[in-house]
């Protein structure tokens, strides 16, 4: 079910019925990890979707830093566009992610000098 809920499957019969706009994050038991990551680098992949709007803001930081046209409406837009990333990244936890990871992890039995090993 949480494969269907997450999208990875797709639902044979019925529908699935979702308010708003949801993310399901869930980790898998079964993990295929990817090579050359660390401990901590597995457990902060969970986290995609707060590490790609971190980008979209660093990079909207930078074409403002370059602008001028403090008045335009294309400006104003660019405001308006950081302005919802920014809530996003609020309500995701995107401020507390290496706290999460921390809790998580040591949750799971990890020590602290296990964070940066390989998961290999």
């Amino acid at each position: 079910m949480l494969k269907i809920l997450s999208g990875e499957l797709s639902l044979k019969k019925g529908q699935i019925s979702r308010e708003g706009e949801i993310n399901v994050g869930f980790l898998r038991q079964d993990i295929d990890f990817k090579k050359d990551r660390t401990v901590w680098q597995e457990a902060e992949s969970v986290f995609e979707r707060i590490k790609t709007i971190e980008k979209s803001l660093q990079e909207i930081n930078e074409i403002l830093s370059e602008r001028t046209d403090y008045e335009s409406k294309a400006y104003q837009k660019i405001i308006e566009e950081f302005s919802e990333l920014t809530k996003q990244y609020h309500l995701l936890g995107g401020y507390t992610i290496a706290e999460n990871i921390e809790k998580i992890l040591l949750g799971l039995g990890f020590s602290s000098e296990d964070f940066s090993r390989s998961t290999e």
